[in-house]
């Protein structure tokens, strides 16, 4: 009985030894499978990466194309923007808008042209039609970007940044159009514009403490300035 109990020992140790290695072997392979699963993912992300970027790059084109050949569809320009809204978020959808501004203000046969010294005076020419404001123009603008139910809309929170580009065009006209193509400079200048936006949008007068007003007077400033 004494080898016989032996014999069982060994061949138990024997099976164990083989359920080890079997366990072993499963968990090598499945490290495997895992590493497989990871680098496959990472190579679908990849190319997703690649994919948006050369998608990005063609839609880009394609509208700066369309507006150097004057044949800008404003429903193709729309999901343009939307996409790029939609993945790089608002900062790189404001660069898009201006630029598209700065294309289309600057268009070597149809680019905004003033027969006043003061182009807020009137006399604006853009795309062989007459505006009498910068307001007017603007909202043109927004038109062929954005089609007749998107000539509200308007990607910076305001128009004042507007008369600023048009500054710049007529000190200038080269000088916006090599500043959009400068990607470390660009972004930079977009924000500006924007601040520009808020800082209109600021009370530009420091208002007197309403402790040391009079009824009378402190109703009268709010009557001009709204409540403070």
């Amino acid at each position: 009985m004494l080898y016989k109990n032996d014999f069982d020992l060994d061949a138990h140790l024997a099976k164990l030894a083989a359920e080890e290695e079997a366990l072993e072997l499963s968990k090598n392979q499945a490290k495997a499978i895992i590493k497989a699963e990871a680098d496959k993912a990472r190579q679908e992300q990849l190319k997703r990466q690649v994919s948006q970027e050369l998608t990005s790059r063609t839609a880009n084109l394609l509208v700066q194309k369309s507006i150097e050949y004057n044949n800008l569809d404003s429903e193709t320009y729309r999901k343009v923007y939307e996409r790029t809204f939609n993945i790089y978020g608002q900062q790189k959808a404001q660069e898009l808008f201006v630029s598209s501004v700065i294309s289309l203000l600057t268009h070597k046969h149809y680019g905004v042209e003033s027969k006043t010294a003061r182009f807020g005076n009137g006399g604006l020419t853009w795309n062989a039609k007459s505006f009498n404001s910068p307001q007017e123009l603007y909202q043109a603008v927004l038109t062929t970007l954005h089609g007749e139910e998107g000539a509200d809309f308007d990607p910076l929170g305001g128009s004042e940044w507007f008369d600023v580009v048009l500054d710049s065009i007529f000190e200038d006209p080269t000088y916006l159009p090599c500043e959009a193509t400068l990607a470390d400079r660009f972004p930079l200048y977009v924000q500006g514009l924007v601040a520009v936006n808020k800082m209109s949008q600021t009370n530009p007068v420091e208002l007197p403490d309403a402790a040391d007003l009079t009824v009378d007077d402190l109703i009268y400033l709010q009557g001009l300035f709204g409540a403070y």
